[in-house]
Order: C-alpha cells, then structure tokens, then sequence
C-alpha cells in the first residue's frame, strides 16, 4: 500500500507542475500504468476469485480500468488547472473547476453503478459489492493523499492581510 502511496503523490507532482508536453503526457501514462499494475494485484489478493469467474472478472475489469484511468486522468487535469491558477483564483475559476470535479465525480459514480451492474450480472452480487468496497477504498486513499498535496482555496495569504483564524498581531 506504501508502494501505491509513493506512486500517487509521483504522479501528482509530475502532473500539476509539468507543461503540456507530448512527453510529459507519455510520463503521466507510464506512471498511472504502474499504479494499474500496483492495483491489479491487490484487487486479484482481495478478490480471491473461483477458477470459473477469473476470466469473466479480469476481462470485465481491464475495460472497467480503462474508463477509470481515463477519468483519473481528467482529475488530475482539473488539479493541475487548479494548481496553476491557484494565486489568481477568481469567481469565474473557482466555479469552473468546481463544475468540473461534480462532472467528473458523477462520471465515476455512473461508471461504478454500470460495473457493478455487469459485474453482479456476469460474476455474482457478492463480488461485484466486493470489487466496489475495494475500488471506493483505494479511490478514497488517492484523494486523501491528492487532497494532503494541495492547498484549500483561501490557505494561503498574504503577508499583509491575516486570516479570520490568525489576526496580525501588532504588537
């Protein structure tokens, strides 16, 4: 798990302090496969799978993966835009990236609904809810630690005005 942790927080800092470059988006996708990789073997201990479903589950979870990566990677466009216009946020930014982190997390939300479905279909109940439980963990640990990178909106001041939470002190 420490492991995955290393790879996220690397493919975070490439990502939001990088330019647009054609090889900067070959690093991003070199990285994300790595975590796939990581992650691949932790569903495949979690799952402990009959010899009857593996090749149905891994099928139906290689294109569940590919949807996902792509829309992790559109998170991480919508952090990255944040990041770069973090010092100059202003109402019309701030809505934009928020519109677009709801849109995104509702894309997740229905890509999840529709794997599940297949897989309680395909698989069983109990594994499809199972395969869900462990996506949602290791989802909720990479915006934990995306979350712990990245400054709230209003965090950072400066020097000569004070936070509501922190006066000046004049003395």
């Amino acid at each position: 798990m420490n492991k995955m942790k290393y790879i996220l927080g690397l493919v975070l800092v490439l990502y939001c302090f990088s330019a647009k470059s054609q090889s900067f988006q070959q690093e991003i996708q070199l990285v994300e496969n790595m975590y796939s990789l990581q992650k691949r073997k932790l569903v495949e201990q979690a799952m402990q799978l009959q010899s009857n479903d593996i090749t149905t589950f891994w099928m139906l979870y290689d294109k569940y993966e590919k949807e996902r990566s792509a829309l992790g990677l559109e998170r991480l466009a919508i952090i990255r835009d944040y990041a770069i216009s973090y010092s100059q946020l202003n109402e019309k930014s701030a809505d934009n990236i928020a519109q677009r982190c709801f849109k995104n997390d509702l894309a997740v939300q229905k890509l999840h609904q529709r794997y599940y479905t297949i897989l309680k279909k395909k698989v069983s109940a109990i594994k499809a809810a199972q395969f869900m439980q462990m996506e949602t963990y290791l989802q909720n640990i990479v915006r934990l630690q995306t979350q712990s990178q990245i400054p709230f909106i209003g965090e950072m001041v400066p020097m000569v005005e004070a936070s509501p939470l922190m006066p000046i002190d004049n003395h």
